[in-house]
């Protein structure tokens, strides 16, 4: 299938990789209504892997994990088949962590699936110009990450902050178990995740979550 000509003069080749065919479907419409036609869409690495390899210079517009592999991974396999590929995000996870992720690891673009759709469509015309796009409330989350990095809030998801902040009040494993309606194993597991992240132990939670004014919270 070959990329048509259109009205915004896209001249890459589009390749779409989502895991739910409701997105792929929604995000072809988007493009069919700018005279766009995708080369491939998928939801699988393998698939795209292949498909980048039939169209390289591609825009690779996936969804963050596909079939679970890390957003690094799953780049430099992509540009291990096109160098010049261009990959825009399109992903319903907007922690500024993962926005942060996606920049650091060089995409084009990154538009949170909440976005109107002509989020996608600037993201697509400016990964054709060979330039970044990050639409404007996800730049300035973008820009916050970048003030504070390690601050709980822009590392961690609801829930691990939920089980940091307890634990940062010296609420015990098992109360917190109870309180949040999971199992005390997943709790533990939490716990290391997040010194993992925090990039402190357990015992300097409460030094940290009153250093960013976190112990009021919840």
């Amino acid at each position: 299938m070959k990329c048509l000509q259109s009205s915004l003069d896209i001249k890459a080749p589009i390749i779409i990789c989502d895991d739910h065919i409701a997105i792929r479907a929604g995000v072809m419409k988007i493009l069919e209504e700018q005279g766009i036609t995708a080369v491939g869409e998928c939801n699988t690495v393998a698939v795209l892997l292949d498909l980048v390899r039939q169209y390289p210079n591609s825009i690779v517009i996936t969804d963050l994990a596909i079939d679970e592999t890390p957003l690094p991974t799953l780049i430099a396999q992509l540009r291990n088949q096109s160098a010049n590929c261009q990959i825009v995000v399109y992903s319903m996870r907007e922690a500024p962590s993962t926005i942060g992720l996606c920049y650091e690891e060089g995409v084009a673009a990154f538009v949170p699936k909440s976005a109107e759709p002509e989020e996608i469509v600037k993201a697509i015309e400016a990964a054709n110009r060979g330039e970044r796009y990050f639409p404007a409330a996800v730049a300035s989350e973008l820009a916050n990450f970048h003030v504070d990095r390690r601050a709980p809030s822009n590392v961690l998801s609801s829930r691990e902050m939920a089980v940091f902040i307890g634990y940062a009040k010296e609420e015990t494993v098992e109360i917190l178990a109870t309180k949040l309606g999971i199992s005390e194993r997943t709790v533990n597991n939490l716990l290391s995740l997040i010194a993992k992240k925090l990039d402190v132990p357990r015992s300097a939670f409460h030094h940290v979550a009153r250093r960013y004014g976190l112990l009021d919270v919840l």
